[in-house]
């Protein structure tokens, strides 16, 4: 996302996963939130890795089928 397209939504925190396929790292799950009291805390780290374990899962069963 260009960064005028941030400030005009008003985005002011970034968190960043890899989503992770085997030692494949190529993905980022990016969360942008318009608030930032606060850093993200455990839960919220854990619900954005859970989120990206999800996603690996498609890529990894697509990998698989490929090489098949």
């Amino acid at each position: 996302m260009p960064i005028c397209a941030v400030n005009q939504l008003g985005l002011r925190t970034y968190s960043g996963l890899p989503v992770s396929v085997g030692d494949d790292e190529r993905w980022v799950l990016a969360f942008l939130r318009q608030r930032c009291e606060s850093p993200p805390d455990a839960v919220d780290i854990a619900y954005m890795g859970l989120i990206a374990d999800w996603l690996a899962m498609p890529l990894h069963q697509n990998r698989t089928k490929n090489v098949a």
